[in-house]
């Protein structure tokens, strides 16, 4: 079993807490909004969800560059990034707009090719 270093927890635990504060500031955005509703609410709403699906891509960023110990940052992210991905919330998620996402995604759950294949 592979021994996760201490920098490695602390870089997770950094982590958690961008992406806990951006979900923090939207759901009492959708409080604010619900007790008095006015007409620029879906942007409002639409920027404060960006932040939220910002703060998971750049943990995934940090995770593609090695910044924290793979397993450790899968154990604690992996269904918040499948849900995330697969619109729930009401997060919109654009592999175009959030890479990072899309390419932790593709590395956790890609089929390996067989190499006799030649199809695309």
């Amino acid at each position: 079993m592979n021994r996760v270093s201490h920098q490695d927890v602390m870089v997770l635990l950094e982590l958690r807490k961008q992406v806990s504060t951006a979900i923090q500031a939207n759901v009492q955005l959708t409080r604010d909004i619900l007790q008095n509703p006015s007409t620029g609410d879906k942007a409002i709403m639409k920027a404060s969800t960006d932040q939220v699906v910002n703060a998971y891509d750049t943990a995934c960023l940090v995770y593609l560059s090695g910044g924290v110990d793979k397993g450790l940052f899968k154990t604690s992210f992996k269904t918040e990034i499948l849900n995330l991905r697969a619109g729930q919330h009401g997060f919109e998620y654009s592999a175009d707009s959030y890479q990072s996402i899309s390419l932790v995604c593709d590395e956790w759950f890609s089929i390996p090719k067989d190499p006799e294949d030649t199809t695309l």
